[in-house]
């Protein structure tokens, strides 16, 4: 198994299904290159699930600075949750462009999150990233 082999393999290792052959060159392989054994380390130390989970919270700046620190890396070697992440980012904007901050709330929105969304504009723009 090559590096190339290896990265891409990780995903299927994550989720037990890679054969018993191709797990044993992919346990060799981590175990004989530093770059991929460390690619592996940071790639695994948060499952994608887990990233999807934090998403949220990272977007409002409410992650402790270790948290933030291992999101920021799954993303940095994950390009299934980079992807995930900008299309995100994308979606939310759009979403944004498309509310007038200045229409009327319809009266069957509960008021509980009507407070909830306007203490979460509040907040953020009072912090900047």
């Amino acid at each position: 198994m090559n590096c190339d082999q290896f990265v891409q393999s990780i995903d299927t290792w994550a989720r037990g299904r890679l054969e018993p052959r191709a797990e044993q060159a992919f346990d060799a392989h981590r175990d004989a290159c530093a770059p991929c054994a460390e690619h592996f380390a940071q790639r695994t130390e948060l499952t994608c699930q887990q990233f999807v989970d934090f998403l949220v919270a990272w977007q409002a700046h409410e992650l402790p600075p270790a948290e933030k620190r291992t999101f920021e890396r799954h993303v940095a070697v994950c390009a299934e949750c980079e992807t995930y992440l900008d299309t995100y980012a994308s979606t939310t904007k759009l979403a944004q462009l498309c509310a007038d901050p200045d229409d009327d709330v319809p009266d069957e929105v509960p008021e509980g999150l009507v407070q909830a969304i306007l203490a979460a504009r509040k907040s953020r723009e009072g912090g900047a990233r």
